[in-house]
C-alpha cells in the first residue's frame, strides 16, 4: 500500500531525466509503429510534434471530444508552431503503451485517432509516415504508481499537451 503524503510534485517533475527516441515502422498489422529503445518499465511518456514540414497546411483548428452541450468543441491551433507537445501519459509498460497509442485497435489508440482528426487529408499510412518523420517520443521510468499519477497530472497542467485538452463528454 502506498502512503499518501504531501509531495513536492514540481520539484519531482523538474528532476525527471527523460530519454528520447523516434518512431519506426514495423511489419505488424495491429501495432505498426514503435519507439525501439523505449523500456518495458512503468513510467511516463510524452510525444511532441517537432517536424516543421508536415505541420504546414494543417487546418486552423482541431475538434476535441465533447458532449452535445458544448457549442463549439474546437481548439484554434493556427498560432502554434513546432515543437508542439501532443500528449503526456502514464503506463505500466512504456514500450507497449506507445505501440498501442499508434496502432489499429480503436479501443486504445487515442493518439492515432486524434492525429486522424488533425490530418484528415492523409490516409492511415500517410499519418503513420508523418508520425515517423515528425514525432519525438520521450520517456522516463517512474516505478511508484502514485507518483506516476501525480506527475502525469502535473505535466498536463503545466505543459498543456494539445491532445490532452477535451471538453466535457
Amino acid at each position: 500500500m502506498h502512503e499518501l503524503k504531501k509531495l513536492d510534485i514540481a520539484t519531482m517533475w523538474k528532476g525527471l531525466e527523460w530519454a528520447s527516441g523516434r518512431l519506426v515502422l514495423k511489419r505488424r498489422k495491429g501495432e505498426p509503429l514503435e519507439a525501439e529503445h523505449a523500456p518495458t518499465k512503468p513510467g511516463l511518456y510524452r510525444m511532441t510534434w517537432d517536424g516543421v514540414d508536415d505541420w504546414k497546411g494543417l487546418a486552423a483548428h482541431i475538434t476535441v471530444l465533447a458532449s452535445r452541450k458544448i457549442a463549439d468543441p474546437r481548439l484554434n491551433i493556427q498560432q502554434l508552431q513546432p515543437p508542439v507537445l501532443l500528449t503526456i501519459g502514464r503506463t505500466t509498460d512504456i514500450y507497449g503503451r506507445i505501440r498501442e497509442h499508434l496502432g489499429t485497435n480503436e479501443n486504445n489508440n487515442r493518439l492515432f485517432m486524434r492525429l486522424k482528426r488533425m490530418l484528415p487529408h492523409l490516409t492511415d499510412e500517410g499519418i503513420r509516415q508523418a508520425a515517423v518523420r515528425s514525432l519525438l517520443v520521450e520517456w522516463v521510468a517512474v516505478p511508484n504508481w502514485s507518483h506516476r499519477c501525480l506527475l502525469e497530472r502535473y505535466g498536463s497542467v503545466v505543459c498543456t499537451p494539445l491532445f490532452d485538452i477535451d471538453a466535457e463528454h
